[in-house]
């Protein structure tokens, strides 16, 4: 009797333990790392910006601070994410009149976004105004 059990227990060991490798190795795909996405950037035409004075919340789900802009073509206001303007480190209560060129990606030139990055660079800055604080 002992040795029958002793069976029994050994042929559902063995069989526990050949569907553990199955699942282990027969049902389990490794996972494959995404190619890696290298953009393809330029500087893009001149325009010129104006920078309110000050820091607002951005409007992403990431946590940060934005500048309010506007173009010179348009009145219409909108966020650059804070330091994404290269070589321009603007200081409070001063309004910036600043000529800078948006980052294109070319690879992302088809996209929704036409190849913009959000990201700048100063060309240099134009006028500065000190508005007052109240």
């Amino acid at each position: 009797m002992t040795h029958n059990l002793i069976r029994r227990i050994g042929g559902t060991c063995l069989i526990l333990v050949a569907l553990t490798g199955c699942q282990s190795s027969l049902l389990k795909k490794e996972p494959v790392p995404e190619p890696l996405y290298i953009p393809q950037l330029t500087v893009g035409d001149s325009q010129i910006l104006t920078v309110l004075p000050g820091r607002v919340p951005c409007n992403t789900a990431l946590p940060m601070q934005c500048l309010m802009v506007k173009t010179s073509e348009s009145a219409e206001l909108f966020q650059i994410p804070y330091n994404w303007i290269e070589g321009f480190d603007p200081m409070p209560n001063i309004e910036y009149t600043i000529s800078a060129s948006p980052m294109i990606d070319n690879k992302q030139l088809n996209s929704e976004t036409q190849g913009l990055t959000g990201h700048w660079v100063l060309n240099r800055i134009i006028n500065q105004r000190v508005l007052s604080v109240q």
